[in-house]
Formats: C-alpha cells, sequence, structure tokens
C-alpha cells in the first residue's frame, strides 16, 4: 500500500535505481489540491492519482504531459477512459483497502 507519506518520500529522495540498477537522479513534485483545482495542475502533471475526483474529457483534454492515471478503487468510471487512451494515457487503477480488492 503506497500512502502519500510514501510518495512524497520518494520524492525526496529524488533518487532512483533504473532497469538497469544505475541511479537516476529525478524531480518529483507531489502537488495535492481541491477538485476545483485539478483543471489548473493537470497541464504540468506527468501522474494523475485522483481521489475522489472525477477526470472527464475536458479535464484530460487539458493536460499536456500526462502519462499515466491511476484510480483509487474497484473501477475506472472516474476517469474518461476513451479521453486517456485518445491521448494516449495509460489507465490503471489502485486496490484499495475498503473495495475488498
Amino acid at each position: 500500500r503506497c500512502t502519500l507519506a510514501a510518495v512524497e518520500a520518494l520524492a525526496a529522495a529524488n533518487t532512483f535505481a533504473d532497469a538497469d540498477g544505475v541511479k537516476v537522479k529525478v524531480d518529483i513534485d507531489v502537488v495535492i489540491c481541491s477538485r476545483e483545482e485539478v483543471p489548473l495542475h493537470i497541464a504540468d502533471a506527468d501522474v494523475a492519482v485522483p481521489l475522489m475526483t472525477r477526470l472527464d474529457a475536458s479535464i484530460i483534454a487539458q493536460s499536456t504531459r500526462l502519462r499515466l492515471v491511476l484510480q483509487f478503487g474497484v473501477g475506472l468510471e472516474g476517469v474518461d477512459e476513451a479521453a486517456c487512451t485518445a491521448k494516449g494515457i495509460m489507465l490503471a487503477r489502485i486496490p484499495s483497502e475498503k473495495t475488498g480488492t
């Protein structure tokens, strides 16, 4: 289970091993925003992890760098799958302990 604290710790470490075990420095910014602020931040995001927030086609259309959307829970109904597919954005889910998955 990946918590926000774990994500922030990874962002602070900013050094990871690539597939060959070579250490690589990366910059990770974790942005926590309200539902209303998502359209303001989505353009600069490489990965989105919406929590209780819908990502419809109009929001996804504003993304310029987005490559992955990770949706919490059982289904993917909170994210416009067709809009993601059209922009080449991968869509996956993160099982949640409250969903029984």
